[in-house]
């Protein structure tokens, strides 16, 4: 075998390790901007939450928007069986290979706005309102 034998088996040789560090590397970080890795981090997230019966009601992950490491979702909630439904909306960060709920709050409606068909609501007179201790 001469030199040049030699050298183009080293050369192979790097090659194909190199090939193999970037499969390797393709592999560990797969991608997690999919919907059912945010359902499934927020299913586990809301597993945690004391006194949320989740098997009394069904979730519907409607939206998913990825911007780079953070994700928006926008998620239903309806009581199994039951009328009426809640939307709201979390915001969850990556934590290496997985999604993790930052905060959530509820959407499609402020403090100041009703659900539609909802009865109109009076303001009570100020001598109706809690008092707070001050004058």
């Amino acid at each position: 075998m001469g030199y040049g034998d030699a050298v183009r088996r080293f050369l192979g040789l790097i090659l194909l390790v190199v090939a193999a560090a970037a499969l390797a590397g393709a592999c560990a970080r797969q991608s997690i901007d999919t919907k059912p890795a945010v359902e499934a981090a927020l299913r586990a997230y809301l597993a945690q939450r004391p006194g949320l019966a989740m098997d009394k009601m069904d979730m519907e992950v409607k939206d998913v928007k990825f911007k780079g490491e953070t994700a928006e979702a926008d998620v239903v909630f309806r009581v199994k069986g039951g009328p009426g439904e809640m939307a709201m909306r979390y915001t969850l960060r990556r934590q290496g290979n997985q999604w993790v709920v930052e905060r959530s709050g509820q959407t499609g409606a402020s403090g100041d706005e009703m659900p539609p068909g909802h009865p109109p609501v009076q303001p009570a007179p100020p001598e109706k309102l809690p008092r707070t201790g001050q004058r």
